[in-house]
């Protein structure tokens, strides 16, 4: 009887030895990703523990080969639980350990290897007898540092007498410099550092010395918490989550220095912040990682459910309200964290409403302190809620949260709750917009809204004047305030108070705006907007200099420079220029200032996208009397370019680097790029800009920002690239960190222009040193460049082509061009004249001197380049003897160069030289000082001749040391 199961079996694992087999030959043969492919299709579906362990051995040994420690030690792991003293994979491990400087382990390794085979040991000493010393000089490091972090702690807790208040801080400091190394976490979690720290952090009510302190003692657990993802959970253990989330609570009764207690809620925030990236798996910025999440699921979404809970409690801080609200909006857009929809599960929109609602003038009993940053924060973290409710089942749950909590609050009688509508529909009006408009325009709102601005009460007039400038903010919905609210505005504008009048301003100042930059309809009477600037002006000039007030007035102001005649109009007020470059200094205590003076900015530089309309969609529109939008005369190009140096003359940009440093707002960083591109638009001020920092912030900004922000701050550093040499430009590091934003130009989407001065950049870099060079070819920057030395335009081709020489001089262009492809050829070929060429046809001229020195250095460096420059092209000689023979002296040095570097190749290729009319030539240029009357030439034209000559004679002494050739 045949059992057909064992037939089944059988079978399968001959076929698994058969892939195993095939895998084993592309390892010999060094194709490493297709034996771990096979290797890992057969684990899917081999049952034989034997086979499986060989499996997981040898997809181990070409991931060392592929320097994937991690994923060498993985399958090492997995081969290890089916046999515990494998050999193969104890030492393949101890590699990969080794690799990662995990020694300790990896010698471990090592020696199990050793005991568990012996007949190998030939195999296992090398790595021993390599790792024993180091293991050794490890472990006296070891006891070193272990006994420096005794004494750190000692000294840092106290715990020594006659300590002075510095020398706990000094000690404190240096827990921190330990906890960078893994010897030294290892050392000071060893010691007890966690339980000191948290007996120091359970202080209530600290002193100003204490509060310090504490303010290091949490920027040692971040360190701690960034070294790696065991250590932060160990951490996690050891204090407890809650514990580490009450942390927000670090100021708690301190009643001192406001910087101090700042700082100290800055310290928490980055170490949830470090204790979140590490848990994800999320480093310098990258997005969380799907093992990571997976593996810390529960924990991670303790936090965020501990974060939501205290969002709205009455008993913390504005301060570390605040800090929460930023910890949501940095990460609430990574899909992998998934926290946008969670947090709509948890109800904690309904929490935000609770903080939107809050008016603290209502002094009611159960109201929360919030700061004036508060509602700012709010409408951002709104904003990218919505933005992530990719469906419109989510988008109606996204509503309906906020519909359930209005209901609630128009239950109530009283007219406090109705102020605190009206709150909290401003930060939607400002947030997510649409949502806002959802419940402006329901029915009774807006006549609510307007009854309260009629009030005699100053705190209803102010809430309703905030709502209805939030709620002007487009064309359609402007038309709608217009023509119910108009007169209230301008009543309310008449009142005495201040804060009152300056709002109904800014209303007045968004209405009269609400055509944007079309010069041919007004929604008020000619002169309007500027007699509102003039209004806005005496704001931002008042004597008070009362920074909440001139904020509006900057508000209103970014609204009217949209007019060509206002922006004239503040382009030669230097006192109000400079009045608001100078509060700029308040962006980091009062965020909402910073939009207002960004956006004013960038309509003076005409910064602002502008649709492009077809000629014949005009004359269309125009037939079919349509409204056309008109651009106003004084945004012609000459009123722009001198509003861009009036602002540059009186320090903006000096301005704007500040402001970049002081936001995290990818919108922000964006508009902040418009007007630097638009500065360095103008050669002469770009030397400015990167005086006061301007290229270090735009790379910051490019890493930052958004795609529109990415566009403008590669386009800037590309222009400052071009005309600024890269060491002044982008020193040390920094000339790096340019070449990934200037390749990010190097895209078909992007304008002409865009390629043009990036390609000039990067040829400018590629210039610089070899390391430089070498990152290019990292960032796959070479293929990007060649692309374009395919392209039609000439601009653009003479730029790739030139950058491509500078390139040549890398080893790894060396290894492109030798490789099997038709590169040698293409660059001969575009040293060849076209039949019309002129002389005024200077790009293409340049194109062929680029060409042609790529050429030479190339086969100055490889033998098998210059034996394709003959054999892949036609008619090599002819282009070569038109260059050789060229009446342009640059193109003839290059011509006997590249002749010159084939004949010093080898006797072969000289041969194939000296055989043609080309070698004439070489013979005549050697004695041309000889035959040829001197003439009148230029400094570099002499030398040219000389280099000339001297290469022709070296040329024939060489032919002549072959024998191809013999002296007459």
């Amino acid at each position: 009887m045949i059992n057909l199961s064992d037939e089944k079996s059988g079978t399968m694992v001959e076929e698994i030895i058969k892939i195993k087999e095939e895998a084993n030959e592309f390892f010999k043969s060094g194709d490493h990703e297709q034996a771990i492919k096979l290797c890992n299709s057969a684990l899917g579906k081999c049952k034989d523990d034997n086979l499986t362990c060989v499996l997981h051995k040898n997809a181990a040994a070409s991931h060392l080969k592929l320097k994937e420690f991690d994923e060498a030690i993985k399958h090492c792991d997995l081969a290890l639980e089916l046999k515990p003293q494998d050999a193969k994979a104890l030492y393949r491990r101890a590699c990969a350990l080794e690799a990662l400087e995990r020694y300790e382990e990896a010698y471990r390794d090592a020696q199990r290897a050793l005991v568990s085979s012996p007949p190998d040991a030939a195999t296992f000493k090398p790595l021993l007898s390599k790792l024993l010393p180091i293991v050794e000089q490890r472990r006296q490091q070891s006891s070193q540092t272990r006994d420096k972090a005794i004494r750190m702690i000692r000294r840092a807790f106290g715990e020594e007498p006659n300590l002075s208040d510095e020398d706990i801080e000094t000690a404190l400091n240096n827990i921190i410099v330990l906890a960078r190394e893994r010897a030294g976490v290892e050392a000071l979690l060893e010691v007890g550092l966690l339980r000191k720290i948290k007996s120091l952090l359970e202080i209530k009510r600290p002193s100003k010395k204490e509060l310090k302190w504490k303010i290091l003692a949490v920027r040692s657990l971040s360190q701690l918490v960034q070294f790696d993802m065991k250590t932060c959970l160990h951490l996690g253990k050891e204090l407890g989550v809650p514990f580490v989330m009450n942390l927000q609570d670090i100021t708690y009764g301190f009643s001192g220095d406001a910087v101090l207690a700042e700082e100290a809620l800055s310290a928490v925030q980055y170490l949830w912040q470090s204790i979140l990236n590490s848990l994800s798996g999320s480093k310098k910025g990258e997005k969380p990682d799907p093992e990571c999440l997976k593996i810390n699921k529960s924990i991670i979404d303790s936090l965020l459910t501990t974060m939501t809970m205290s969002l709205n409690s009455r008993s913390i801080t504005g301060e570390a309200r605040d800090m929460i609200l930023q910890i949501f909006t940095k990460n609430i857009d990574y899909v992998n964290l998934n926290w946008a929809d969670k947090f709509v599960e948890i109800h904690g929109l309904q929490k935000l409403a609770d903080i939107g609602a809050e008016v603290p003038e209502l002094k009611i009993e159960s109201a929360m302190t919030i700061t004036p940053n508060t509602r700012g924060l709010l409408s951002v973290l709104m904003t990218r809620i919505y933005n992530n409710m990719y469906y419109d089942k989510a988008r109606e749950t996204y509503v309906a949260e906020i519909d359930d909590f209005l209901k609630e609050l128009l239950i109530s009688p009283d007219m406090d709750s109705k102020v605190r509508v009206i709150a909290l529909i401003t930060v939607l009006l400002n947030g997510p917009v649409d949502v806002g408009n959802t419940f402006i325009g329901r029915q009774g709102v807006i006549q609510m809204t307007l009854v309260m601005a009629n009030s005699e009460t100053y705190l209803e007039q102010r809430v309703a004047t905030e709502a209805i400038v939030a709620a002007a903010s487009k064309k359609d919905k402007a038309k709608s305030i217009i023509n119910d609210g108009i007169n209230i505005l301008k009543r309310l504008y008449q009142s005495k108070n201040d804060e009152i009048k300056v709002r109904a301003l800014v209303g007045l100042c968004k209405l009269g705006s609400s055509s944007g930059t079309d010069a041919s309809w007004r929604p008020f009477q000619d002169g309007s907007t500027l007699k509102l600037a003039e209004a806005c002006r005496r704001f931002l000039l008042n004597p008070a200099k009362d920074v909440s007030v001139q904020r509006w007035a900057v508000e209103g102001l970014s609204y009217l420079t949209l007019d060509g005649e206002v922006k004239e109009k503040l382009i030669e007020d230097l006192p109000a220029l400079k009045t608001m470059l100078e509060i700029s200094s308040h962006a980091e205590k009062l965020s909402e200032i910073v939009y207002p003076i960004i956006m004013t900015l960038v309509n003076l530089c005409n910064a602002y996208d502008k649709k492009e309309i077809d000629p014949e969609m005009l004359e269309l529109a125009k037939f079919a009397k349509h409204h056309v939008p008109e651009e106003h005369e004084f945004d012609d190009p000459d009123f722009v370019v001198n509003r861009v140096e009036v602002l540059a003359k009186i320090g903006v940009t000096n301005c704007l680097v500040n402001l970049a440093k002081a936001t995290e707002s990818a919108s922000v960083l964006e508009l902040i790029s418009r007007i630097l591109n638009a500065i360095c638009e103008r050669k002469e001020l770009r030397g400015m800009v990167v005086a006061h920092g301007g290229a270090r912030e735009l790379i910051r900004i490019f890493e930052k920002s958004n795609p529109q922000g990415k566009s403008n701050s590669a386009q800037a550093l590309a222009r400052i690239g071009v005309t600024t040499a890269p060491s002044i430009a982008f020193p040390g590091q920094r000339t790096y960190e340019a070449v990934k934003p200037l390749l990010y130009l190097l895209d078909m989407e992007r304008s002409g222009l865009e390629n043009f001065e990036a390609l000039l950049a990067l040829c400018n870099i590629a210039g610089e040193s070899e390391s430089c060079r070498r990152r290019i070819f990292d960032e796959k920057g070479f293929m990007m460049i060649e692309h374009y030395a395919y392209e039609k335009h000439t601009k653009l081709r003479m730029a790739a082509v030139q950058c491509m020489c500078n390139l040549a001089l890398s080893e790894e262009c060396v290894k492109a061009y030798e490789g099997e492809n038709e590169r040698v050829k293409f660059m001969v070929l575009l040293c060849a004249p076209s039949d019309d060429l002129g002389m005024e046809d200077t790009d293409e001229i340049d194109t062929m001197k680029a060409a042609a020195s790529v050429l030479a250095i190339l086969t100055s460096q490889s033998r098998k380049v210059c034996g394709r420059v003959l054999s892949d092209v036609k008619d090599p000689f002819s282009i070569l003897m038109w260059l050789v023979a060229n009446p342009m002296l640059e193109f003839q040095l290059r011509g006997v160069t590249i002749v010159l570097n084939i004949i010093k190749q080898d006797k072969d290729l000289a041969e194939r030289i000296v055989g043609s009319p080309l070698f004439e030539l070489i013979m005549v240029l050697s004695r041309q000082g000889d035959i040829e009357p001197p003439k009148e030439l230029s400094k570099e034209d002499v030398k040219n001749k000389a280099d000339i000559k001297q290469r022709c004679n070296e040329a024939l002494r060489k032919a002549e040391d072959y024998g191809l050739i013999k002296k007459s």
